[in-house]
């Protein structure tokens, strides 16, 4: 089956192979042509060095799972998109190093080289605007993860989105050095489990941000009481993320009043001369999802009844369940 594919290899468009025993078979006739998105999986080092992708003028999206840059030959200076998993830091910056026109990277499960940190060089991506830093799911609590350290060693001039997952205190200032290094303007964060004083200490100082979507991490009632303490600075003060359009809040574990939304959104929303409705500036979206364990039917319908005339009055409102 695979020399059949490979007959046709000039034709690909997209191609993944996952695990060692795969990549020997793979024969490529000519160059990759039309290959744009490519994804590899490998278990652990091969002999073999892999080379089959080296020709693909058109490609521009990679995925490397368990691959590091000795192992694989690819067209690096013209990728855009790249996801990066289950690696160590110095290796993703052997990557970082080929890759100057990176668009959009994504990092899974990042580990730091605690025996023999190496010495990793700075760099600088001018063209990356989309930061993603995951985990895999059921893994996470299991072992100790280091990507922010990778903070220490970029500079991010043009980063507009990020996606931040169970960030410690330490972290959050990696985040804002980070930051103040790049000059760079975000619209959007997302910070998932994580809890609601992280989540508080990240989204500071961000002036510039449209978009924020909060998960949090939530296990003891101290972070009940943070997780208050963030809606109530939402409400209170205008500095604190002057710039919000759209909150999305997920997982969400504490009760929600509807006078305490209500005040939010007074406070966040412009109103048009007869107040009859919202004018364009400010919050224009709000999304709340209960996590299961707190939903009750009853508590929706009751948000929705009393929050319908801000509904109506053209701000997008969505309050449902998790599930």
């Amino acid at each position: 089956m695979m020399s059949t594919l490979c007959e046709h290899s000039s034709r690909w468009r997209s191609f993944s192979v996952w695990g060692n025993q795969w990549l020997p078979s793979i024969q490529v006739q000519g160059n990759l042509a039309s290959l744009k998105k490519l994804a590899v999986q490998a278990c652990s080092p091969d002999s073999r060095w892999i080379i089959q992708f080296q020709e693909a003028p058109r490609l521009l999206e990679v995925e490397l799972h368990g691959v590091t840059r000795q192992w694989i030959s690819l067209p690096w200076i013209q990728l855009t998109h790249l996801t990066f998993a289950s690696a160590s830091v110095s290796n993703l910056f052997e990557v970082i190093h080929s890759t100057p026109n990176l668009e959009v990277l994504v990092v899974f499960m990042l580990r730091y080289d605690h025996w023999d940190p190496p010495q990793i060089n700075d760099a600088t991506l001018r063209h990356l605007h989309t930061l993603k830093l995951d985990h895999v799911d059921g893994v996470l609590h299991l072992h100790h993860r280091d990507d922010a350290v990778i903070f220490d060693h970029l500079t991010l001039p043009a980063l507009k989105n990020i996606h931040l997952t169970t960030w410690s205190d330490d972290d959050i200032l990696r985040f804002h050095r980070l930051s103040t290094r790049s000059s760079f303007s975000l619209q959007s964060i997302r910070l998932v489990e994580m809890t609601p004083k992280a989540a508080t200490a990240c989204l500071r100082s961000l002036s510039s941000v449209e978009e924020v979507e909060i998960r949090p991490w939530m296990d003891s009632s101290d972070q009940a009481l943070e997780l208050n303490a963030l809606i109530d600075l939402l409400r209170t003060d205008p500095e604190f993320v002057p710039s919000l359009r759209r909150l999305t809040l997920r997982e969400w574990r504490a009760p929600v009043s509807p006078s305490l939304l209500a005040e939010i959104f007074t406070a966040r929303c412009q109103w048009s001369q007869d107040e009859s409705e919202l004018a364009t500036k400010k919050l224009v979206s709000f999304r709340l999802f209960f996590a299961p364990s707190v939903m009750r039917v009853d508590l929706l319908e009751e948000l929705r009844d009393q929050l319908r005339p801000w509904s109506d009055a053209g701000l997008e409102i969505v309050i449902d369940s998790a599930t």
